[in-house]
C-alpha cells in the first residue's frame, strides 16, 4: 500500500486508466476517463462513480475498483501525461474476488512426500548433539570486564 500510495503523489495527471480483467488490461472509457481524472487532480484518494447503471468505489492509494452492489474488487492502474506508468504490484482480478466468497472454489490440494532414510535421521541426531555439547562448555566461559 505504501508504493500504491507513492503512486497517487508521485504521478502526473492521468492521460489514460485501466482496470484489469481476465489477465489483460483495458481502457475505462472516455466518460469515465473525465470523471476519474478529475478526481485524482484534486487529490481525491477514493471517490464514487456511477458507471452504466452500476456504482464503484474508486480507491486510488489501493489502486482498486470495487462495485458498490457485488464487493467484486479488480486492480485500476494509469499512465500518467509523462507516459509513466503506475501499476500495483499484484493485480486482484473479479474472478480472484468472486472466489474467496465461494470457499469451495478456493481449496489448492498439495501433495507432499517425504521419504526418510533412518540412517541419515540417526547421524544428523548424532551430529547434533555433539555440537550441543561443544557449545554448552563455551557458555561456561568467564566474562572478564575492564
Amino acid at each position: 500500500m505504501i508504493q500504491n500510495n507513492s503512486n497517487f503523489k508521485r504521478s502526473g495527471a492521468p492521460a489514460r486508466f485501466m482496470f484489469y480483467r481476465n489477465g489483460s488490461w483495458i481502457n475505462f472509457p472516455n466518460e469515465v476517463l473525465g470523471d476519474l481524472r478529475l478526481g485524482f487532480l484534486e487529490g481525491k484518494p477514493i471517490m464514487d462513480l456511477s458507471i452504466r447503471g452500476s456504482n464503484y468505489l474508486f480507491d486510488f492509494l489501493r489502486m482498486l475498483q470495487i462495485d458498490f452492489l457485488t464487493e467484486n474488487q479488480r486492480s485500476i492502474a494509469w499512465i500518467d501525461e509523462n507516459g509513466k506508468c503506475f501499476f500495483r504490484k499484484v493485480f486482484v482480478d473479479e474472478e480472484f474476488a468472486k472466489s474467496e466468497e465461494n470457499p469451495e472454489n478456493s481449496k489448492i490440494e498439495i501433495e507432499i512426500r517425504i521419504d526418510i532414510d533412518e540412517n541419515s535421521s540417526k547421524r544428523k541426531r548424532d551430529e547434533f548433539e555433539s555440537n550441543s555439547n561443544s557449545n554448552s562448555n563455551e557458555d561456561e566461559a568467564e566474562i572478564v570486564h575492564d
